[in-house]
């Protein structure tokens, strides 16, 4: 399989503290995110349920995106005192900031084929945890750029505490392995065999 690609162009380390105030987030959060469809298959109630479990007044959840399950989410995020803002849908030129502005990226999807998010995000050097689904696991061990998690609290936390202890990330091989050009070789190379 020859995974979506990505563009290097738009989407590349920015500096985070500046990515940050164009959000209006507080250079001392940590910033969670999660970008995607609110729907069943994205298991969002699940990001927001281990969120709660983590209990660090110095993280914020920030979710992204719209779905019929949208209002249901802010109703169980509203329910707690949990530090989560609900951002619709955004441009997507404003995506990659938002990734820099952030110090991990989220997914728990029950299924997906190739998720070009986590892609985009370690693109901009930002960590992924994430369920074992789809190609994650290959992405994410091919750059050392997150971990995989169960679908229990325990892993979520553990998960997320182990990418958060670590200061700094150097995802330096994501963009060459996904840029447009190394996946239009390789679907070239296919092309060519037939």
């Amino acid at each position: 399989m020859i995974p979506i690609s990505v563009d290097i162009n738009k989407f590349h380390p920015k500096n985070k503290l500046e990515c940050k105030s164009k959000f209006n987030f507080s250079p001392k959060k940590k910033i969670l995110l999660f970008i995607g469809r609110l729907e069943y298959e994205k298991n969002v109630e699940f990001i927001i349920n281990g969120f709660n479990a983590i209990k660090n007044n110095g993280y914020k959840l920030v979710i992204v995106g719209s779905g019929s399950l949208e209002q249901k989410l802010k109703k169980q995020a509203c329910l707690h005192n949990y530090d989560i803002d609900f951002f619709g849908e955004i441009d997507n030129d404003l995506i990659p900031d938002l990734l820099n502005s952030s110090d991990l990226l989220l997914l728990a999807s029950f299924f997906e084929g190739s998720p070009t998010v986590v892609k985009e995000a370690l693109c901009c050097n930002l960590p992924v945890v994430s369920t074992d689904v789809g190609d994650v696991k290959e992405v994410l061990n091919l750059v050392d750029g997150g971990e995989v998690m169960e679908y229990t609290t325990d892993s979520f936390v553990a998960a997320v505490d182990k990418i958060l202890s670590k200061e700094n990330w150097n995802i330096n091989e994501a963009p060459r392995l996904f840029s447009h050009t190394l996946m239009g070789k390789k679907t070239l190379t296919i092309y060519n065999q037939l």
